[in-house]
């Protein structure tokens, strides 16, 4: 199997899309979202959220040592810049005994966000391995019904959501001032996922791939969140473009933050939030609320989305400028956090 090498984004090919945008005349070079599904992929990450105490799976021989086989590697999952190590071959692997082979090629250790050290290589195969024997009882036993819950997500996303992807697609880029790059965003759903269940990866290649829960998340927040992570992929391939993003990070570390200001990421990521959310708002439904509302996203990140949301909103209804409104987000959160300090 082809090696991939990833850089993980917190924030995966075998399998063919089950639903993929279809094209039509003068939308043969539109950006479209293509939805994946792969078995292999959806044990893992279950097994993953049954590591951390959470999450649900009728009962496997095995399974509770697979679990545990899990849980050493739980600070590389938590980790934005780590999880991708484990992930993205897990997402590729078709089952346990390719996984196998990949975790075998890792590097002997990796340090995590909280500064452990762990022994990657050896607990990833351990993993694998645990994974094995319990694969085949899964795919006969589980993936059936998980497979029917991720098939009725994926009805909703091609019925409501891809035949307006492009769109959603087109003004994503311009609001945020992204090239717009023809070719498709893979969105892989799975069951269950670790928290916050959806992520997104960059490849060697530049591209982004994407991978969601379909149980954390119902209805326009389903759709919302996909296009959130489709943001994350276009703003991995978009890195070295002057757009809304990677304007605010540079200007944000031109004012001092260092790269592990938590806030180096709030800021531009509750962007990401707010231009989702907006876009599914004016282009699917405009009963839409927020996920960064109804999750309580926007409480926990109070300074970012208090000064965010009336500016970016404002800029969206055409009222300032996008350089206005990067300023402004740029210079109310710098006094905003200047004086909560």
């Amino acid at each position: 199997m082809k090696r991939f090498f990833v850089i993980a984004l917190a924030l995966m090919f075998v399998a063919p899309a089950v639903f993929t945008q279809a094209k039509s005349d003068g939308q043969s070079e539109a950006k479209r979202l293509d939805i994946r599904v792969e078995p292999f992929a959806d044990l893992f990450f279950s097994v993953l959220k049954l590591s951390f105490g959470s999450g649900t799976m009728p009962e496997l021989e095995g399974l509770d040592e697979a679990a545990a086989a899990a849980r050493p590697l739980r600070g590389v999952v938590s980790g934005i810049r780590t999880f991708g190590r484990i992930a993205v071959p897990a997402i590729f692997s078709a089952n346990a005994a390719e996984l196998e082979k990949d975790f075998a090629q890792l590097p002997e250790t990796i340090e995590t966000a909280n500064g452990e050290t762990v022994q990657l290589r050896e607990k990833a195969v351990a993993l694998a391995k645990a994974l094995a024997r319990i694969e085949a009882d899964f795919r006969k036993k589980v993936w059936p019904q998980h497979k029917a819950e991720i098939d009725k997500a994926a009805l909703q996303i091609a019925q409501r959501l891809t035949p307006k992807a492009s769109e959603c697609f087109a003004y994503i880029s311009k609001s945020l001032g992204m090239s717009e790059a023809a070719g498709t965003v893979p969105l892989y759903l799975v069951y269950q996922a670790p928290r916050p269940e959806g992520f997104t990866f960059r490849q060697r290649d530049g591209s982004g791939v994407c991978l969601m829960s379909v149980t954390a998340n119902t209805g326009t927040q389903l759709f919302e969140i996909a296009l959130h992570e489709s943001i994350h992929a276009l703003d991995v391939e978009s890195a070295g473009e002057r757009n809304a993003l990677v304007e605010i990070r540079n200007r944000l570390m031109k004012a001092g933050f260092k790269p592990d200001d938590p806030d180096l990421r709030n800021v531009p990521h509750t962007l990401m939030f707010i231009q989702a959310a907006e876009t599914i708002r004016r282009i699917i439904d405009p009963a839409h609320k927020h996920y960064g509302e109804v999750s309580g996203y926007y409480e926990r990140v109070p300074l970012p989305s208090k000064i965010e949301l009336p500016v970016w909103i404002a800029y969206l209804d055409g009222k300032i400028t996008r350089d206005e409104a990067v300023t402004q987000i740029v210079e109310g959160f710098l006094k905003a956090r200047s004086a909560s300090r």
